[in-house]
């Protein structure tokens, strides 16, 4: 059995795992790390009305963002980027780039029927290449409701995408499912008499590390060894996670409407990051061309439908956009719930996992009734442990969308100073960070 950082933090404090004894064990470099940083990824379909997302000023969240009027201070709310790569010929007229284009900057492949195909790595594999290698899953692919239609956002080369996986129970028995069972079969093995302990399996690091250290190391490492049995019999009598990583109930496998699968998404998300299961996730919301209606938002059309006109309460401009807007403020109230999620989850350090994540809102397009994607709006929440300067408005002025993508990436800690397609890729947005 093995004993993660938190588990230990929790149970010895960092003093301690800090100690040179420990740290010649192997543990108290581990015990010493920052909390990990995380990904998550948060798309939803057509566009938005920019006058109702943006501020009137640096201090005043638009009509839309105010469900995430408590965050403000830890929000980066941003416009002016442009998705240069869903214009390079040829130009699809409708939603086929769109969020086929979103994390990868490459237009897409189209198959004969005109659907499109990742043309390469999206941003999300290409840090979970690096950073999946610390966690028992890479990176995780969620949906609601995007089993069909324009393109899923991720991929892992040309021609590969990731079609997300829908499914929360199915996501549940992935993770948590094969975290219980393989921690049934530690427990069945602690319970094994002719199984050594922990300590036995270490006795030899332990001797080696008390003939160095001083007598006051030794004592300590003599008091805690106790702490260690301890801490072995307790896990052996249950094996769950303790602490903030909880496993949760087993979602429901029942069918449920969509606002309820959207949630038991977010809450096995907030779960996951807990847990440290995973630390990239992409959630997309239905797909490019949403057939989904909104009546718990007051909106009977379907998305799509309505950000054309053609839908017959959304013929009229103005009732349009005040049908979008209602749209848009839904999907930021779930937004704000993602924050709240995270920020609940405190860390060791006394942060909160929102602190230490890039929780990023995308949207497929700026405006869906012109299929733009020029103007993009994003938020960010959380800022990555300072990655970026949050608690602001940002315009950008027509930047290439690549560059937030490789601002992802490196403050991540994955060096990238190239993505998608090179002649829009220019490095990092700077301002983002300063």
């Amino acid at each position: 059995m093995s004993f993660g950082r938190r588990t230990l933090v929790r149970r010895f404090g960092a003093s301690l795992l800090a100690s040179p004894a420990f740290t010649l064990m192997g543990l108290g470099a581990q015990a010493a790390e920052k909390p990990p940083r995380r990904l998550v990824v948060f798309a939803t379909p057509n566009g938005t009305v920019m006058n109702s997302f943006w501020g009137p000023n640096a201090d005043t969240l638009g009509p839309i963002l105010s469900p995430l009027k408590a965050y403000q201070k830890r929000l980066l709310v941003m416009r002016g980027i442009d998705m240069l790569s869903a214009y390079e010929e040829p130009i699809p007229a409708d939603h086929r780039p769109d969020f086929a284009n979103a994390l990868i900057a490459k237009q897409p492949f189209l198959t004969t029927a005109g659907f499109p195909i990742a043309a390469d790595i999206s941003i999300d594999q290409h840090i979970a290449n690096t950073v999946g290698k610390s966690t028992r899953v890479a990176s995780l692919q969620m949906g609601v409701d995007s089993e069909i239609g324009f393109g899923p956002i991720n991929g892992v080369g040309p021609r590969r995408g990731i079609q997300p996986q829908n499914v929360t129970s199915a996501i549940y028995e992935r993770t948590f499912g094969e975290l219980a069972k393989s921690a049934g079969e530690a427990s069945a093995m602690v319970g094994n008499r002719t199984r050594k302990s922990v300590l036995d399996v270490i006795n030899k690091d332990l001797l080696a590390a008390r003939c160095v250290v001083s007598k006051e190391e030794r004592l300590k490492l003599d008091s805690h060894a106790e702490a260690l049995r301890e801490l072995e019999r307790e896990l052996s009598l249950d094996a769950a996670p303790v602490g903030a990583c909880a496993a949760p109930p087993a979602p429901s496998a029942n069918k449920v409407d969509f606002p309820t699968r959207g949630k038991m998404q977010m809450d096995l998300i907030a779960s996951l990051l807990a847990c440290d299961l995973t630390r990239v996730i992409t959630l997309q919301w239905s797909t490019g061309q949403s057939q989904i209606a909104y009546p718990w938002a007051g909106v009977m059309g379907s998305h799509h439908a309505i950000s054309h006109g053609t839908d017959g309460s959304s013929r009229d401009p103005v009732e349009r956009d005040k049908l979008i807007v209602k749209i848009e403020t839904w999907y930021a109230e779930q937004f704000a719930y993602l924050c709240g999620k995270l920020d609940a989850i405190k860390e060791a350090d006394g942060t909160s996992v929102l602190d230490n994540t890039a929780l990023l809102w995308i949207h497929e397009q700026s405006d869906g009734f012109s299929h733009s994607r020029k103007d993009m709006p994003y938020v960010l929440a959380g800022g990555c442990q300072g990655q970026f300067r949050v608690g602001r408005q940002l315009n950008l002025n027509g930047v290439p969308h690549n560059g937030l993508l490789i601002s992802l990436a490196e403050a991540m800690g994955v060096p990238t100073p190239s993505f998608g397609l090179a002649k829009h890729s220019q490095g990092k947005i700077g301002s983002l960070h300063a």
